[in-house]
């Protein structure tokens, strides 16, 4: 885990209004970093966090609160310990739920058909042969053939784009708001590799009034693809564990005070549901982030960001 702090004057800033401590000078953010996943769940398993109790995260009060908590928190997973293992295998668990995502997937690419029409740009290197070039092709040579040297070109050219998957919903947001955010991130993550660009995709949970009264916004992050790696749905379907917010998040900001003591001051600090502000993606280094709110016109989202 890696915790980090930054600063920028408020004056000027485009979050005005969305503070709930607006005499400070500066805007405050923090972001944790975790490698992948897996090193998120393993951090909280090693340190034995919970935000739940025992008798309601163990689902043993069978009706009223412990029981519609449980599925608040876990979803179609119904369990801390299935939400762990979907997140450390990078796999879908839930067969219903994949049908759900490959559902919700194939209504966004449909409404933007537009941008996967034609043939994908590819980076890779191709080799290419000619009358001159750098190697020569012994089998071409001897056969008499003239065109028996070859080279090594380059296809188009990489732009790499970071892509944000944020997981952070109000409380009486359901299941369904996750699963749809995810999709579109999912579909986002295919065009932008179909025009030949490098893609890296994070899982985050951004929130405003994060660690309250210390940090103005604030997130946990980890990689999901790296730009080098396949597109795999059913690892960028995995982060579609409402227990990644519900249960992981909120037990590791409750921990922060145990990890640095400035964080001794802060209160009910889960922080509230708004949209990622610019100097927030400057400093999580993402290009784009991908929200709850985008799904609600996912074409003008998509135009937005294939158009940069």
């Amino acid at each position: 885990m890696r915790l980090t702090t930054h600063q920028i004057p408020r004056e000027g800033s485009p979050v005005e209004g969305h503070n709930t401590n607006s005499n400070a000078k500066n805007w405050r953010m923090l972001k944790v970093e975790f490698d992948s996943g897996a090193d998120l769940v393993d951090y909280v398993e090693e340190n034995n966090l919970h935000y739940h109790d025992e008798e309601i995260e163990k689902g043993t009060q069978k009706t009223g609160r412990g029981q519609r908590r449980t599925k608040w928190a876990y979803g179609k997973l119904e369990t801390r310990k299935r939400s762990i293992a979907q997140i450390r295998e990078g796999k879908v668990l839930d067969e219903t739920f994949f049908d759900e995502l490959t559902k919700w997937r194939k209504e966004y690419t449909a409404e933007n058909a537009q941008h996967f029409q034609g043939k994908a740009r590819t980076a890779r290197r191709k080799r290419r042969i000619s009358d001159e070039g750098d190697e020569v092709s012994i089998s071409r040579y001897l056969s008499g053939v003239p065109e028996h040297w070859s080279r090594m070109e380059k296809g188009a050219r990489r732009r790499k784009v970071k892509l944000g998957i944020n997981g952070s919903v109000s409380w009486q947001n359901d299941e369904l708001s996750f699963l749809k955010t995810v999709a579109l991130g999912a579909v986002t993550a295919e065009a932008l590799e179909r025009r030949g660009h490098a893609v890296e995709v994070y899982y985050i949970s951004c929130a405003h009034n994060y660690q309250r009264n210390l940090n103005d916004e604030g997130a946990i992050l980890f990689p999901v693809k790296k730009a080098q790696e396949r597109f795999d749905i059913h690892r960028i379907g995995s982060i579609h564990a409402t227990a990644l917010l519900r249960d992981f998040t909120f037990c590791i900001q409750d921990h922060l005070p145990e990890v640095d003591d400035k964080f001794n001051g802060a209160t009910s600090g889960m922080g509230s549901n708004q949209e990622t502000t610019e100097p927030m993606l400057n400093f999580l280094k993402l290009d784009f982030v991908i929200e709850l709110a985008h799904t609600e016109d996912s074409q003008e989202f998509l135009q937005h960001v294939l158009g940069h």
